[in-house]
């Protein structure tokens, strides 16, 4: 399936969801819990809709403007050490 943001393909072959082709390549999977997307605006349904099945954790670009509170209570929660 064809998406405006490449970077769809890329998310999709970290978790093992997208391209046979680009996931047969990654070596490592990643949990969607230790992925956000931060400062995410207007998704398509199909990417809300993909967000939400996969529980990977969102926040709108007002919130990182607003010192992304909820970004670093997110990174404490997950116990993310790199990002």
């Amino acid at each position: 399936e064809q998406y405006p943001n490449a970077h769809a393909h890329v998310l999709g072959a970290l978790i093992g969801t997208g391209d046979k082709d680009l996931v047969d390549h990654v070596t490592h999977k990643v949990s969607p819990s230790k992925i956000m997307i931060a400062g995410i605006h207007n998704p398509l349904i199909y990417e809300s809709d993909y967000l939400a099945h996969h529980r990977i954790a969102t926040v709108g670009p007002d919130d990182v403007k607003n010192g992304a509170n909820e970004v670093m209570e997110w990174i404490a929660r997950e116990h993310i050490e790199y990002l």
